[in-house]
């Protein structure tokens, strides 16, 4: 065995200290053993020793996270297609209202169609109902006051009667705006 001088062997022990010290560092390992593959191309690390095992865990793991998220994606879109039925079939909703709550949802980032609904529904209450000639304005009793003169020509001739009501009904339309 070969003699060394003992400063040669008090520089190798520290050496060895400094070394045994950042590889028994799990914060210092990693980097240490990537210095040490950059000056020695040939040397086996940890990681390369990882890799065989590592790389077909992570290629399952990316594919059961895409699995999930196209999951959870599909149970949101068929939620949506859901509550988008309910409005049609329960609350009536045409296409077109639909088409409008879409938009609501997008504009104000709402994530819930049915809320998104009411809203729209709040925002854009129905027209008031006009009042047509067959809503009576006031209770007539026929035989008293200004009902009689109805009344009788109801009696008197009834194929008459209706054709002028008709006729009544058509003109109040034609009044409203709201054609036939």
């Amino acid at each position: 065995m070969p003699e060394i001088s003992n400063e040669a062997l008090q520089v190798l022990q520290a050496s060895y200290q400094v070394l045994d010290k950042l590889m028994g560092n799990p914060k210092t390992k990693a980097a240490t053993e990537k210095l040490i593959k950059e000056q020695f191309p040939h040397a086996v690390t940890s990681q390369d020793l990882a890799d065989p095992i590592i790389q077909p865990l992570q290629e399952k793991l990316k594919e059961l996270t895409d699995w999930k998220e196209k999951y959870e994606s599909d149970k949101l879109d068929d939620q949506l297609k859901a509550a988008f039925k309910r409005m049609k079939d329960e609350q009536h909703f045409t296409d077109e209202g639909i088409e409008r709550v879409k938009k609501l949802m997008v504009d104000r980032k709402i994530a819930d169609p049915e809320a998104a609904a009411a809203l729209w529904e709040k925002q854009n209450p129905p027209p008031a109902v006009k009042p047509t000639a067959l809503t009576p304005s006031t209770w007539t009793i026929p035989g008293e006051g200004e009902g009689e003169d109805k009344y009788k020509r109801l009696v008197e001739n009834e194929d008459a009667f209706a054709r002028e009501e008709a006729v009544n009904v058509l003109n109040e339309f034609a009044a409203n705006g709201e054609g036939v």
